[in-house]
């Protein structure tokens, strides 16, 4: 049936022809699909418009509109032309904006970091490789001093960016997929006894004082703990018990009990007020935005670091949390739930395993046999 349509067409086929103005211009003249009788310019160079003409006679013998195809070829051509900096406006429009604030900020962040080099968001994107963006965060790494993991987060949201030009056909295929990222060594270790954490928060103001010790005692992220509301705690009055409604990194809602010592840090936080966020600034009368500055300047004065020798940071209370559960007897399944971490591999990273108390656990095993002397 097929050949019968494609035989018939070809009966009816008029070929493009080539025909010269009285200016010494070349026009190329033909019939369109739909028998509309079309005229195009093409140039001074007879060659060149009969070479134009033959492609013709070849799309229509496709069916398909000469016109047509030179203005789809002329817009891949101008898409081929996009860069990085040009794309990312389109790519914030039609993706970035569906996402959390959060990861929209972290977006912005790595685009920053991107565009800083015109190696790679001045190019093409039709003509990125996979070793260009390697080149790109050696850079990183050998100019900046970022760690691996930063630049594995950037070179996957370059990678984002091409899947999103991939699917709006100006890339034909997306150099990065299978891309090898590095290898990552995220884990902090700490070791940062009690008598240091309480030393800490003598050297902070009251209310921040309160924000990091809720933090210790919960585990709970930054943002978790300036944003908590009254309305999201519930207190049980009768044997002082308590839980917490929190909106986690993810996107959902979860239930996480509360501590006695947490409760009351809510109490202190608390008084003469029954709505509103649990942690206010005595300055402004509404919540922290960020507390991270005081924190570090107490930190610096008490030179309080990790094994590697960096400055503990807000997020390290969580690290805290974390091994001072398991050098309590906590699972790593425990430690999981109460850390939010939908992985255990990433739970594992957040402990600290001190070996001597771990050795001294292994004397509580009950002998399997005994000795034969």
């Amino acid at each position: 049936m097929r050949l019968h349509w494609k035989e018939e067409h070809m009966s009816t086929l008029r070929p493009a022809k080539v025909r010269k103005t009285k200016y010494g211009t070349y026009l190329v003249e033909y019939f369109s699909p739909d028998n509309r009788r079309r005229r195009v310019s093409a140039g001074d160079d007879e060659q060149i418009a009969r070479r134009m003409a033959v492609r013709f006679t070849d799309w229509l013998m496709e069916g398909k509109d000469p016109e047509k195809e030179i203005d789809r070829a002329r817009q891949a051509e101008q898409a081929r032309l996009v860069t990085l900096r040009d794309f990312y406006p389109v790519f914030m429009d039609r993706h970035g904006r569906y996402q959390s604030q959060p990861m929209q900020e972290l977006y912005s962040i790595f685009f920053r970091n991107i565009d800083r080099l015109s190696s790679i968001s001045d190019v093409p994107m039709a003509d990125i490789t996979g070793g260009m963006v390697s080149d790109y965060m050696d850079n990183r790494i050998n100019t900046d001093g970022v760690k691996p993991a930063t630049v594995n987060r950037e070179a996957s949201f370059i990678r984002c960016v091409l899947n999103l030009a991939l699917r709006r056909n100006i890339i034909i295929k997306n150099p990065l997929q299978g891309f090898k990222m590095l290898r990552e060594n995220n884990k902090r270790e700490l070791q940062v006894p009690p008598d240091r954490v309480l030393a800490l928060l003598e050297h902070l103001p009251g209310s921040v004082a309160n924000i990091v010790e809720f933090a210790i005692y919960t585990g709970f992220r930054l943002k978790n703990i300036l944003t908590l509301k009254l309305s999201q705690v519930r207190i049980h009055e009768s044997d002082e018990t308590g839980e917490v409604d929190l909106y986690v990194k993810g996107g959902r809602w979860e239930t996480k009990p509360l501590k006695l010592e947490a409760i009351a840090v809510i109490r202190r936080a608390m008084v003469g007020r029954q709505e509103g966020y649990v942690f206010i600034s005595p300055k402004s009368g509404t919540r922290y935005t960020t507390v991270r500055k005081t924190f570090n300047r107490a930190v610096r004065k008490l030179e309080l670091k990790t094994i590697a020798g960096d400055p503990l940071c807000f997020h390290d209370l969580r690290r805290i949390f974390a091994t001072w559960l398991q050098e309590g007897g906590a699972g790593i399944q425990d430690i999981n739930y109460f850390l939010g971490h939908r992985s255990l591999a990433t739970t594992q990273r957040y402990i600290t395993i001190d070996h001597k108390v771990m050795g001294q656990r292994l004397n509580a095993l009950p002998s399997l046999r005994k000795s034969t002397g």
